[in-house]
């Protein structure tokens, strides 16, 4: 097993190509045995993967309905369970071997107010949060061109303790306004592109 984890760890820089750069990293993060937390790219997941971008742009419409809910005043709010999204091989090989599925949910400050005639305005700053395990299940398996690799090979590098699973979390934080006339938003501060 030593072996294998040198070769594979050796060969590692030629699978960004072939599997995504955020997938090579994590792998890496693996393989360096040290099981601390990992901060994913939140914003270039949901940029890359329509499949991300949808339970986002979902999360934020659910938090706008909830706000207008709300009294006039300032609102701390919090998403009641988290949803779950899921990496589909089809959209991103990238985000499909760093994370497949994941768990997300929104936290923030809503602030409500209403101008002379009544109209409600709108204000959420938010943070979007994402969280996994990078971890192997027995049973999965992937195919990679034509090379079968199933969790259990994977994991037993864990198992033998030459390589740590551990936590991905990562977070997209923006603020967005919109009124009671216009239920349009807008981006009043967004997270600034690498």
């Amino acid at each position: 097993m030593r072996f294998l984890k040198n070769e594979i760890v050796e060969h590692l820089p030629f699978a960004y190509p072939v599997i995504g750069d955020d997938a090579v990293k994590h792998m890496y993060h693996y393989f360096s045995n040290s099981g601390t937390d990992y901060q994913i790219d939140l914003q270039d997941m949901v940029d890359d993967v329509p499949g991300a971008n949808d339970v986002y742009k979902r999360e934020i419409g659910n938090a706008k309905q909830f706000v207008q809910t709300l009294p006039a005043g300032k609102h701390g709010i919090s998403t009641d369970s988290a949803v779950e999204g899921y990496n589909l091989k089809n959209q991103n090989w990238n985000w499909f071997y760093a994370v497949g599925g994941y768990s997300a949910w929104i936290k923030g400050v809503a602030e409500v107010t209403l101008d002379k005639s009544g109209q409600r305005k709108y204000r959420l700053d938010y943070e979007y949060k994402a969280a996994d395990r990078y971890n192997w299940d027995v049973g999965k398996k992937v195919k990679i061109f034509s090379v079968t690799i199933t969790d259990k090979f994977m994991g037993e590098f864990h198992r033998q303790g030459l390589a740590r699973e551990f936590n991905m979390t990562g977070s997209i934080k923006a603020a967005i306004e919109w009124d009671s006339l216009n239920p349009v938003h807008i981006v009043v501060s967004s997270p600034k592109k690498r």
